[in-house]
């Protein structure tokens, strides 16, 4: 469904037609004039035209930097679940390894136990 919400940024309105929710796209607004207002603060000097291409180079900066954040994340998770992987594989063989242990274990009681019954003359 698509919504038509009315900001204002730095003194001028704009209607936006988005599928966003009204308040989502206000904070957006709001965000923006805080950025702008910042940057107005720092240098009066600044055209709200200059002020607005600095507010959107920081944004696309601040984009990107979260989006090569969340690359680095899935590469970590990544990595993080083939790890895990590997660590189920080996301890599934070694519960083998251990199983096999405990089945030579047993058959070298049971043969001990018919070994001492035997006398000893007893051999497998």
């Amino acid at each position: 469904m698509t919504n038509r919400v009315k900001v204002e940024i730095l003194g001028s309105s704009y209607t936006i037609t988005t599928g966003e929710d009204d308040s989502y796209v206000q904070s957006l607004a709001q965000e923006v004039n805080r950025a702008a207002e910042t940057l107005q603060q720092n240098d009066p000097r600044l055209s709200v035209n200059d002020t607005l291409a600095l507010v959107a180079l920081v944004s696309a900066d601040n984009f990107r930097k979260s989006e090569e954040a969340a690359d680095n994340l899935r590469g970590q998770l990544t990595e993080y679940l083939e790890d895990a992987s590997r660590a189920r594989m080996e301890l599934s063989d070694l519960r083998r390894q251990l199983d096999a242990a405990k089945r030579e274990i047993e058959r070298l009681s049971r043969h001990a136990e018919m070994e001492e019954k035997l006398g000893g003359g007893f051999r497998p």
